[in-house]
């Protein structure tokens, strides 16, 4: 199998992934409401969200293998970026608020869903942050070898 061919395959599972697990959370808030966080909410919560990281990171190794066989534009790192701190910054909002919520007391089941949720918001925008620099530096060593 070429790295491009590769590519496509890492990015069809990523992306189906990420729709399954989006569509699981969209059930789950259709379920139990967004109000507050039930503990099968929360399982199911847990569950989409894993689900989705699992496909955010077969995505951007999908991304990383296509700037292999083609290198990257500078639009396209522009937008891994922009999505690396918006990713990190509303985590790092979420698990703050959490934190001051519940500062001084025993965190409820929704304080752990909050600071469940930014934290898996910060690590899509650490893992995008990670394949963007990785493109960049494959695209600079496909630029430095041809000339």
């Amino acid at each position: 199998m070429t790295t491009s061919d590769e590519a496509r395959v890492w990015q069809a599972m990523g992306a189906t992934a990420i729709a399954g697990g989006g569509a699981l959370f969209l059930a789950t808030i259709k379920l139990y409401g967004v109000a507050y966080a039930d503990p099968s909410a929360l399982s199911l919560g847990l569950a989409a969200s894993f689900v989705m990281l699992a496909g955010v990171s077969g995505f951007l190794a999908g991304r990383v293998l296509h700037s292999i066989s083609g290198g990257e534009t500078h639009r396209e790192a522009l937008l891994w970026r922009l999505l690396a701190g918006v990713a990190v910054g509303a985590g790092a909002v979420a698990v703050t608020l959490a934190w001051k919520e519940s500062q001084g007391k025993v965190p409820t089941l929704d304080h752990v869903a909050m600071g469940l949720a930014g934290s898996f918001m910060t690590m899509v925008g650490t893992l995008a942050l990670l394949a963007q620099r990785v493109m960049h530096h494959v695209t600079e060593q496909r630029k430095a070898a041809k000339g």
